[in-house]
């Protein structure tokens, strides 16, 4: 089976080293399967819930904005956060997500507009999988 060696760290922690055969990743443009042999790419992550291939059983991640490089069937992460469905916190990331809700209706600047909605991007993220 082809591979591909996967690398995530976030500021605390490596999350994850091991092989691959399929990631499915979102950026600015949306959702991006990756398969080996994909040609050299670095792109910028928004919040999301990520699927890793391992052992032809799919495993669902919360990551948190960041960048990925791939290049030789290499895949390396950096994020601000990244974790298993069974370690999301649900209470937490409910409060965190009714605390960007209202925020959101508050209209207040741009930059505080923005970090409202990732705020609230990453909350559903965790939400979405959370055990």
């Amino acid at each position: 089976m082809n591979e591909m060696e996967l690398n995530i760290l976030t500021p605390e922690k490596r999350f994850f080293n091991g092989k691959v055969s399929e990631l499915v990743i979102k950026g600015e443009g949306g959702y991006m399967g990756i398969l080996p042999g994909h040609t050299p790419l670095v792109m910028a992550m928004i919040p999301h819930v990520a699927t890793l291939k391992i052992d032809n059983e799919s495993k669902q991640i919360f990551i948190s904005t960041g960048l990925l490089s791939l290049a030789n069937d290499k895949i390396d992460i950096v994020c601000e956060a990244c974790e298993w469905p069974k370690d999301i916190d649900k209470i937490r990331a409910e409060k965190s997500k009714e605390r960007a809700e209202e925020r959101l209706k508050e209209k207040k600047d741009n930059l505080d507009m923005k970090r409202a909605q990732y705020s609230l991007i990453r909350a559903l993220a965790r939400l979405q999988i959370a055990e």
